[in-house]
Protein backbone atom coordinates (compact mmCIF):
# COMPACT_ATOMS: atom_id res chain seq x y z
CA UNK A 1 0.00 0.00 0.00
CA UNK A 2 1.54 3.46 -1.33
CA UNK A 3 1.07 6.37 0.97
CA UNK A 4 1.18 9.85 -0.86
CA UNK A 5 4.12 10.83 1.02
CA UNK A 6 6.85 9.11 -1.00
CA UNK A 7 6.81 11.69 -3.90
CA UNK A 8 11.04 11.83 -3.66
CA UNK A 9 11.40 15.41 -4.73
CA UNK A 10 8.33 16.04 -6.80
CA UNK A 11 5.90 19.39 -5.65
CA UNK A 12 2.57 18.12 -5.32
CA UNK A 13 -0.65 20.38 -6.13
CA UNK A 14 -1.29 21.91 -3.10
CA UNK A 15 2.27 23.41 -2.21
CA UNK A 16 2.65 25.10 -5.81
CA UNK A 17 -0.72 26.50 -5.35
CA UNK A 18 0.34 27.83 -1.75
CA UNK A 19 3.66 29.04 -3.73
CA UNK A 20 1.52 30.46 -6.64
CA UNK A 21 -1.11 32.38 -3.71
CA UNK A 22 1.24 34.05 -2.23
CA UNK A 23 3.07 35.53 -4.87
CA UNK A 24 -0.60 36.66 -6.17
CA UNK A 25 -1.31 38.07 -2.78
CA UNK A 26 1.92 40.22 -2.54
CA UNK A 27 1.45 41.47 -6.38
CA UNK A 28 -2.16 42.05 -6.38
CA UNK A 29 -1.97 43.62 -2.76
CA UNK A 30 -0.01 46.40 -4.12
CA UNK A 31 -2.77 48.23 -5.83
CA UNK A 32 -5.95 46.30 -3.39
CA UNK A 33 -4.55 47.62 -0.39
CA UNK A 34 -4.18 51.43 -1.72
CA UNK A 35 -7.72 51.03 -2.39
CA UNK A 36 -8.86 49.58 0.85
CA UNK A 37 -7.14 51.66 2.74
CA UNK A 38 -9.22 55.10 0.70
CA UNK A 39 -12.26 53.76 1.31
CA UNK A 40 -11.54 53.42 5.24
CA UNK A 41 -9.72 56.27 5.71
CA UNK A 42 -9.41 58.43 2.76
CA UNK A 43 -5.97 59.79 1.64
CA UNK A 44 -4.19 59.00 5.21
CA UNK A 45 -5.68 55.16 4.24
CA UNK A 46 -4.31 55.54 0.86
CA UNK A 47 -1.07 56.58 1.93
CA UNK A 48 -1.12 53.76 4.50
CA UNK A 49 -2.54 51.06 2.01
CA UNK A 50 0.51 52.26 -0.31
CA UNK A 51 3.01 51.36 2.47
CA UNK A 52 1.16 48.04 3.41
CA UNK A 53 0.85 46.74 -0.20
CA UNK A 54 4.42 47.93 -0.48
CA UNK A 55 5.46 45.63 2.62
CA UNK A 56 3.31 42.75 1.44
CA UNK A 57 5.05 42.82 -1.71
CA UNK A 58 8.06 41.62 -0.27
CA UNK A 59 6.44 39.37 3.14
CA UNK A 60 3.90 37.62 1.20
CA UNK A 61 5.63 36.03 -1.62
CA UNK A 62 8.33 35.11 0.99
CA UNK A 63 5.78 33.51 3.66
CA UNK A 64 4.69 31.52 0.04
CA UNK A 65 8.30 30.11 -0.14
CA UNK A 66 8.49 29.12 3.75
CA UNK A 67 5.01 27.27 3.82
CA UNK A 68 6.27 26.00 0.64
CA UNK A 69 9.03 24.82 2.84
CA UNK A 70 7.38 23.59 5.64
CA UNK A 71 5.23 21.68 3.62
CA UNK A 72 7.63 19.67 1.83
CA UNK A 73 9.93 18.99 5.46
CA UNK A 74 6.81 18.21 7.03
CA UNK A 75 6.22 15.31 4.16
CA UNK A 76 9.53 14.18 4.84
CA UNK A 77 9.56 14.03 7.88
CA UNK A 78 5.94 12.07 7.67
CA UNK A 79 7.53 9.97 5.21
CA UNK A 80 10.58 8.52 7.63
CA UNK A 81 8.32 8.07 10.80
CA UNK A 82 5.89 5.72 8.58
CA UNK A 83 9.14 3.92 7.17
CA UNK A 84 10.46 3.39 11.09
CA UNK A 85 6.48 2.34 12.18
CA UNK A 86 6.73 -0.39 8.92
CA UNK A 87 3.31 1.13 7.55
CA UNK A 88 5.37 1.16 4.35
CA UNK A 89 8.17 -0.33 2.96
CA UNK A 90 11.22 1.13 1.21
CA UNK A 91 10.93 0.09 -2.76
CA UNK A 92 12.19 -3.55 -4.09
CA UNK A 93 13.43 -3.84 -7.71
CA UNK A 94 10.70 -5.07 -9.59
CA UNK A 95 12.67 -8.08 -11.80
CA UNK A 96 16.43 -9.09 -11.47
CA UNK A 97 18.63 -7.44 -13.65
CA UNK A 98 18.14 -8.39 -17.61
CA UNK A 99 20.65 -10.98 -18.78
CA UNK A 100 22.56 -10.12 -21.85
CA UNK A 101 24.08 -12.70 -24.18
CA UNK A 102 27.39 -12.90 -26.14
CA UNK A 103 25.11 -12.43 -28.80
CA UNK A 104 23.60 -9.36 -27.54
CA UNK A 105 20.27 -8.06 -26.09
CA UNK A 106 17.44 -10.27 -26.09
CA UNK A 107 13.95 -9.88 -24.66
CA UNK A 108 13.76 -10.38 -20.63
CA UNK A 109 13.29 -13.79 -19.29
CA UNK A 110 12.80 -13.91 -15.88
CA UNK A 111 14.36 -17.75 -15.94
CA UNK A 112 17.56 -15.98 -17.21
CA UNK A 113 17.44 -12.93 -15.03
CA UNK A 114 17.74 -15.76 -12.25
CA UNK A 115 20.15 -17.86 -13.69
CA UNK A 116 22.73 -15.35 -14.23
CA UNK A 117 22.19 -13.91 -10.34
CA UNK A 118 23.04 -17.56 -8.94
CA UNK A 119 25.74 -17.59 -11.16
CA UNK A 120 27.54 -14.19 -9.93
CA UNK A 121 26.51 -15.11 -6.69
CA UNK A 122 28.06 -18.40 -6.82
CA UNK A 123 31.57 -16.96 -8.82
CA UNK A 124 31.76 -14.46 -6.39
CA UNK A 125 31.31 -16.77 -3.23
CA UNK A 126 34.13 -18.71 -5.06
CA UNK A 127 36.41 -15.69 -4.94
CA UNK A 128 36.17 -14.41 -2.13
CA UNK A 129 37.42 -17.67 -0.25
Amino acid sequence: KRHRTCRRGRLSVLELWVLVKGIFKGVTGVVVDQIKGARSGGLTGFAKGIGTGLLGVVSKPTAGVIDLASNTLEGIGNTANLLDQGSIQPSRKARQPRYIAEKGMRMYSEEDAIAQAVFVASSVTKNSR
